[in-house]
């Protein structure tokens, strides 16, 4: 009988650790999901200038920065792109499968204008680099025109919300 007792006192025991898994396994699972949604909205912020902002996507990555605005038909009118690099330098670009003209707008490590330039999507092969005056830490591609429309000069100053 002492046998039988054992196994009976065993199944609660065993019952339990395996909620208590699977309990962990679910926080873990949406421990997960979580740094998912949240590295995804990351991925918007707003930058503004003086007299206007921008709601922009994030190009972190070297893929993102690789691909950029490529093959999109059109930008909303207040939105852009951001490439964030890990350090100044004098990071170009070029215009390879872009559909739309863009004002490209190199910014320093403190957010100041350093580079713009008004870029024409590509036509030949190869395309055309474009590469900035002084080193920047971040490159804004915004439709073109809208950085004379908004006045925005080298030396002037933006801010990441």
């Amino acid at each position: 009988m002492g046998s039988s007792d054992s196994k009976a006192d065993m199944k609660p025991k065993f019952d339990k650790i395996s909620k208590i898994i699977s309990l962990v396994f679910i926080i873990m699972a949406v421990a997960v999901l979580l740094i998912v949604v949240y590295r995804s909205i990351k991925k918007i912020s707003k930058i503004c200038f003086e007299n206007h902002c921008f709601l922009v996507e994030i190009a972190k990555s070297d893929i993102e920065k690789q691909k950029g605005l490529m093959n999109r038909e059109s930008l909303g009118q207040n939105a852009g792109m951001l490439f964030v690099f890990n350090k100044e330098g004098s990071y170009s670009i070029w215009m390879k499968d872009t559909l739309i003209p863009l004002d490209v707008i190199w910014l320093d490590k403190k957010y100041q204008i350093v580079d713009i330039q008004t870029l024409s999507p590509c036509t030949s092969d190869p395309c055309a680099t474009f590469t900035p005056k002084t080193n920047a830490k971040y490159v804004l591609e915004i439709n073109a025109g809208l950085s004379a429309k908004y006045n925005f000069k080298i030396g002037g100053q933006a801010k990441l919300k």
